[in-house]
């Protein structure tokens, strides 16, 4: 199938060549039959002839500077004439509203000045009625700044200059947004070394204030450097991210100072770190984590409109609260660990949300149904009410209303991309006889040859921006108009495979052996389905011997695999064999258990020790994934999960914000109230002082009885592991109230 699908692209490939070479022999030879015809008209009409030589004549001789300027006057009347139908045209496309209208008329009317003069782009016609487009500096990397912006989904937010343009480069190169992602890291990893730090990562105060000191400056830098390129002073304070920023870096120097007195004068033990649980707006409210950014603003308007249901939920469990209260309170009824069954209103309504989780399920319900079993009706009718309707019910409600957002965040991500390929169109746009506006095809060459000296956007030769064009200009016009031009940011981000012929290294290098008689048959082989069945079928054997405990068979089965891999690098070659993800995933595994596999053999003391023994059992049991390559069902679901990816990883650094958050009120709030010492077994003698948890409250709870003591917010790594725990629902109603 990959043959066939190559050889499709090849086709599609040469014919639209074989097009584009077609259209201009025949544009070269209509254009010699009309020097023909002209010539012929020359001689058959000396009169018209020579009077149009003399008008050439009058006006390349003429010195009447009146008369220029009128010339001059006019064209610049009839463009600003052009301007304005482009802008009409454009606002029936989309209409603005607000200052997206005011700002598009003052750039209108700005434009006719500044983007149209004697140095920016239009087309001139010579004296062989040829177009030649003239575009400036400025104006080009404009448009190839607004073009990028649009495929990557940016605003464009930068001044039509060359220093700010340059600016904007520089704050978008690889190297500054990696040093972006490196500091914010470095931010949020900063609170496993503070106090209460990860057993064997505490780092003195000064250390970590050093640290932090660092991320500020780079993140006031990089906020300055915004500032740059940034259209207007005033659209810079305007802009809710940039005082978020400004306003957390100010709150974060004084938190630090705070800290520092207190440190300095003895009190560190009642310092509070409360800055801490804003570095999560650093990763918000910078530019390239946009998507992080809308799906947080998205959730944000979704609570306001499910809140309605929300409430009609609570006040149900509330009803049902007061109506357990008068069942139950005159009962004299008691829970397994002594405390009195359903005798206030708050702890009823606490027992009845916790059941709406399930996690007291069916404990919640045993003494009222072990004095009658009729009594099971409440519980039964509270969940069919609350859980399986009322809750159902507000999470269609949530996901409707997260939709509509989602959907108008699209439509505005639309709009901007369609008005950044506008504002590329009107820079790049040169005038007909009729005042139409449009892109020529030397202006397209220009953009996207520039576009190639942008950070991130070498993937263009000759070849692919002459075979984009023939994509754009189905109809050979010669230049593409405004409809056509909107589908640039799209086609510029389908991915263009040049297929090439690709000879085998050994073919090159020893043609007579690689094309041998047997070597063709050894390629035959591993290319076969049974070759792969073979191996597929090996892989399973080994994953039996592996589970009944049978080491002596390893050493023969990875020596058969080490020998699958060099069969297929020499079939396929290293380029081909790379390219498949699985070819490469089983290398990685099968040369990681042999390497470790000899270290293992070896007369080292370090090579048996139980990591790594632990290790190399992994890496033998990875080989079963690799089945899943080799099935088409699996194979459907591996691509569906690979293209949902990205979402996935928007939302789990949504979730990873949370759980910070949480997890630094946590360690602020509950730290070194529940510390983990072990249990006491009988057979050796126990601290007596250690016991329950550190904490002689949990004295006789479940919490401690369930040797929950290892669930705590001393650190930042068994902070997540706990609001995981809380995450799962499972007994979190017991973690909780063991931490109040």
């Amino acid at each position: 199938m990959d043959t066939a699908e190559n050889s499709s692209q090849v086709d599609l490939f040469q014919i639209a060549m074989s097009d584009d070479d077609g259209s201009q022999q025949k544009n070269e030879n209509n254009g010699s039959q009309q020097e023909n015809e002209n010539d012929g008209s020359q001689q058959e009409n000396d009169n018209g002839s020579q009077q149009e030589n003399d008008d050439i004549t009058k006006l390349s001789s003429q010195t009447n500077l009146e008369h220029l300027k009128m010339e001059e006057k006019e064209e610049k009347t009839a463009n600003n004439q052009t301007l304005q139908n482009a802008n009409q045209q454009d606002q029936s496309i989309h209409p603005p509203t607000g200052d997206d209208h005011h700002h598009d008329a003052k750039e209108s009317a700005a434009k006719p000045e500044s983007n149209h003069n004697e140095d920016s782009s239009q087309a001139n016609i010579n004296q062989n009625g040829n177009e030649e487009n003239y575009i400036n500096d400025t104006d080009l990397l404009y448009a190839a700044i607004m073009v990028e912006d649009a495929r990557r989904g940016r605003k464009g937010a930068v001044m039509k200059k060359m220093q700010a343009l340059k600016q904007y480069q520089l704050y978008f190169h690889p190297l500054m947004r990696f040093l972006l992602y490196l500091t914010i890291t470095l931010n949020f990893a900063l609170a496993l070394f503070e106090r209460p730090a990860v057993p064997g990562l505490e780092l003195p105060v000064w250390a970590t204030m050093v640290m932090e000191l660092y991320c500020l400056v780079f993140f006031l830098l990089r906020l300055l450097h915004n500032r740059q390129f940034v259209p207007s002073a005033e659209k810079f304070w305007k802009d809710s991210k940039s005082i978020l920023i400004i306003a957390t870096l100010l709150v974060t120097v004084i938190d630090m100072i705070v800290y520092i007195a207190m440190t300095a004068s003895g009190n560190q033990q009642h310092a509070l770190r409360v800055s801490r649980i804003l570095r999560p707006m650093f990763i918000v409210n910078f530019a390239e984590n946009r998507q992080i950014r809308r799906g947080l603003r998205n959730i944000r308007r979704t609570i306001p409109k499910s809140a309605s249901v929300i409430l009609l939920l609570l006040l149900c469990i509330a009803m049902f609260a007061l109506l357990a209260l008068k069942l139950f309170q005159s009962r004299n009824l008691y829970n397994p660990n002594g405390t009195p069954y359903f005798t206030r209103l708050d702890d009823s309504f606490w027992r009845l949300y916790v059941l709406l989780t399930t996690a007291n399920d069916p404990d919640v319900m045993m003494p009222a149904y072990d004095l009658d079993n009729w009594f099971a009706l409440f519980f039964i009718s509270f969940m069919i009410v609350c859980y399986f309707i009322l809750n159902n019910i507000l999470l269609a409600v949530v996901y409707q209303n997260y939709r509509s957002q989602l959907r108008e965040d699209i439509a505005k991500s639309v709009f901007i991309r369609r008005k950044l390929l506008k504002n590329a169109y009107n820079v790049l746009g040169a005038w007909t006889n009729h005042h139409d506006v449009y892109v020529t095809r030397e202006a397209w060459c220009q953009l996207l040859l520039r576009m190639n000296s942008l950070h991130g956007s070498k993937f263009r030769g000759d070849t692919q921006i002459h075979l984009l064009w023939e994509i754009l200009d189905k109809d050979d016009k010669g230049y593409i108009g405004l409809d056509n031009f909107l589908q640039v940011a799209e086609l510029l981000n389908v991915e263009i495979l040049e297929v090439k012929d690709q000879v085998h290294y050994l073919q090159r290098r020893f043609p007579r052996f690689y094309g041998s008689k047997y070597s063709v048959i050894l390629r035959k082989i591993v290319l076969h389905k049974f070759f792969r069945y073979f191996f597929d079928f090996s892989i399973l054997v080994n994953a039996v011997m592996i589970g009944i405990g049978i080491d002596a068979a390893e050493i023969f089965f990875l020596t058969l695999f080490n020998i699958e891999i060099v069969l297929k690098l020499y079939t396929l070659g290293v380029k081909e064999f790379a390219r498949i993800f699985w070819n490469s995933f089983d290398f990685l595994v099968i040369v990681s258990a042999t390497i470790m596999t000899i270290i293992e053999s070896s007369q080292n003391g370090w090579a048996h020790t139980r990591a790594l023994l632990d290790f190399v059992m992994v890496l033998r049991v990875l080989r079963i994934i690799k089945l899943i390559g080799d099935i088409n069902r699996f194979q459907v679901i591996v691509r569906t999960v690979s293209q949902i990816l990205p979402t996935f990883a928007t939302y789990g650094g949504i979730l990873l914000i949370f759980y910070y958050v949480y997890a630094i009120l946590g360690m602020e709030l509950f730290s070194g109230l529940i510390r983990y010492y072990g249990y006491p077994n009988g057979s050796q003698p126990f601290n007596q002082t250690l016991l329950f948890c550190g904490n002689i409250k949990l004295k006789g709870s479940g919490f401690y009885a369930d040797r929950y003591c290892g669930n705590n917010f001393n650190n930042l790594l068994k902070s997540f592991v706990l609001l995981i725990e809380l995450t799962i629902v499972n007994q979190w109603h017991d973690i909780l109230s063991k931490h109040k």
